[in-house]
């Protein structure tokens, strides 16, 4: 197969991955997508689709628009893969930080990468409060605490970085445990619905 066929075979198949989960959302629904085996988190073309669409709209109830850059500091890349369609699906840049940075490094990747949003996970942030001072702009920040995980830090009164947490309802996994549905903004966070 030569480009301009490869080209052309791609472009009748959609040019972007969330056209295609669309596509397969609706065409082979109830067909696993993604399965999260640490957690034993299974979800359809369907079931994934709709949880990056909820995503979507939360960042878009959050002011991010086409082309912007969300930043996400996570460990967990069940989260990560979620927002990452849901971004995408924002018209956003995903923007992945690595979560071994800490000081220099990880004000260096977030003032180079000056995103309008960061979202992090609760056990990460004091590594972004540490920084949040060499931030030459600091972004609105969501974060992430799983169900029954409290939020046991919060930022530092010197910042101005806005935070709200995410939740995640959700329905029961094969091992009876809650796991993750779509991703809902807290009733308090600003632009929540």
């Amino acid at each position: 197969m030569d480009n301009d066929a490869l080209l052309a075979l791609l472009q009748a198949d959609g040019d972007i991955v969330t056209e295609r989960l669309d596509h397969w959302a609706r065409t082979r629904a109830d067909r696993v997508f993604l399965h999260y085996g640490e957690d034993r988190i299974t979800h359809t073309y369907a079931e994934f689709g709709r949880i990056s669409d909820h995503i979507a709209g939360n960042l878009a109830a959050h002011g991010i628009a086409k082309g912007d850059r969300v930043s996400v500091l996570t460990t967990n890349s069940y989260i990560a893969a979620l927002l990452m369609f849901g971004i995408w699906k924002a018209g956003a840049v995903y923007c992945p930080v690595n979560f071994g940075f800490t000081g220099r490094l990880l004000a260096y990747q977030l003032n180079d990468t000056a995103p309008s949003l960061l979202v992090t996970d609760a056990r990460l942030l004091p590594a972004v409060n540490d920084v949040v001072d060499q931030l030459q702009a600091p972004p609105p920040l969501v974060v992430y605490a799983p169900p029954r995980t409290p939020m046991t830090t919060s930022p530092t009164s010197r910042n101005s970085i806005h935070v709200c947490a995410l939740r995640v309802p959700g329905r029961t996994g094969g091992d009876g445990h809650r796991v993750a549905q779509p991703l809902a903004a807290h009733r308090g966070c600003r632009g929540a619905r």
